[in-house]
C-alpha cells in the first residue's frame, strides 16, 4: 500500500498530496493544495508545527515523530510521521515531503529527536543528570508546559524528560498542574525557580540548545 505522502513548503503551506493522503485523511487535492498544513493539525497541537518547520529547515533530523491529525470530517487519530527534504545543490532546504502512517490509538503522541542529549556512566552521569534537569527548569520558567512541549523546547527524548520531572517532582521543585490519560502539564515551584537560580549564581547554568521563550499556553493561530 503507497503511503500517504504531503510536499510542504518551509511556511508550511501544502504544495502536493497523493491519493494516498486523500484516503488518510479525507480531501481531495483541489481542496486542499495551497492550505495550510494547520488544516489537518488538531489546533490544541498547531504551536507544534512551526517547531517542525524550523527543526527542517535548520536540517536538524527528526525521528520517530508521532502526532494527531484531523479528517475532512473531524475526526482525529494518531499517524507516525517521517520528513524527507528537498534541497537545492548547496544544501538549502526549500521544502520536503511529509509522510504519514496510521498508528494505533494507545500509542504515545511524542516526539523524539536524533541529536538529544547523550547520558554518560558514573560521576559524569550524576553530572549529566542534572544538567537536564536544569534545561527542564529553564524551559518551564514561569510558565506551564506538557511533556511534549519541554521534549521539543530542550530536545530532550520524551521519556528522559517524563523520568527527570519525576524527580524534580520528588523534591518539590515543579508541580503536576493537570493529568488525563492524553496530557500532564508541568509548571516550576518557587523552591524550583530558587534552585535554578542559585545553581545559575554557582556557575551551573543550564547547558543545551532550548528555546527561552516557552509555550505560552494559549493556542497558536497560523496563517
Amino acid at each position: 500500500m503507497t503511503d500517504a505522502m504531503i510536499c510542504v513548503d518551509l511556511a508550511g503551506n501544502i504544495l502536493d498530496w497523493n491519493r494516498a493522503a486523500e484516503s488518510l485523511l479525507g480531501y481531495a487535492s483541489h481542496e486542499i493544495v495551497n492550505q495550510h498544513l494547520s488544516t489537518v493539525y488538531p489546533k490544541q497541537l498547531h504551536y507544534q508545527i512551526p517547531i517542525i518547520l524550523d527543526r527542517v529547515a535548520k536540517g536538524l533530523r527528526l525521528s520517530n515523530v508521532n502526532a494527531r491529525v484531523v479528517h475532512k470530517n473531524g475526526g482525529a487519530f494518531g499517524v507516525n510521521l517521517s520528513f524527507s527534504p528537498i534541497c537545492k545543490e548547496n544544501g538549502e532546504v526549500t521544502r520536503f515531503y511529509l509522510v504519514l502512517r496510521r498508528i494505533e490509538e494507545g500509542k504515545d503522541i511524542h516526539i523524539l529527536l536524533e541529536d538529544a542529549p547523550q547520558e554518560e556512566e558514573g560521576e559524569g552521569k550524576r553530572r549529566t543528570f542534572e544538567k537536564l534537569r536544569l534545561i527542564i527548569l529553564a524551559c518551564l520558567g514561569s510558565q506551564q508546559m506538557t511533556i511534549n512541549q519541554l521534549a521539543t523546547y530542550a530536545g530532550i527524548n520524551w521519556k528522559t524528560v517524563e523520568n527527570h520531572l519525576t524527580h524534580l517532582l520528588g523534591k518539590g521543585l515543579v508541580h503536576e498542574v493537570f493529568k488525563s490519560g492524553y496530557v500532564r502539564i508541568f509548571e516550576t515551584t518557587p523552591s524550583g525557580r530558587e534552585h535554578l537560580a542559585r545553581a545559575k549564581a554557582q556557575g551551573l547554568k543550564a547547558q543545551g540548545q532550548y528555546n527561552s521563550t516557552a509555550y505560552t499556553g494559549r493556542e497558536e493561530e497560523l496563517p
